[in-house]
């Protein structure tokens, strides 16, 4: 079962984890992770053709485990 979105505002997620983003501007989601700069942050924000620092994304969720059991080591 998935989780809900949470806002940024509300909670980050752990650096370089890669977490499900939803997209303000183009209302899209894809696959992100956080870069803490210090004072500040931004998701680098991963497309099929290109990553690209997202300064617009506003939720965020963790990956739903896999729906495979025995997935280790295959």
């Amino acid at each position: 079962m998935m989780g809900e979105w949470i806002h940024v505002e509300d909670k980050l997620p752990n650096p370089e984890e890669i977490v499900l983003v939803c997209d303000e501007l183009n209302n899209f989601v894809s696959l992100g992770r956080l870069k803490d700069l210090g004072d500040d942050y931004c998701f680098h924000v991963m497309h099929i053709d290109r990553i690209e620092i997202d300064s617009e994304t506003t939720h965020w969720m963790p990956l739903p485990k896999s729906p495979l059991n025995d997935c280790e080591g295959e």
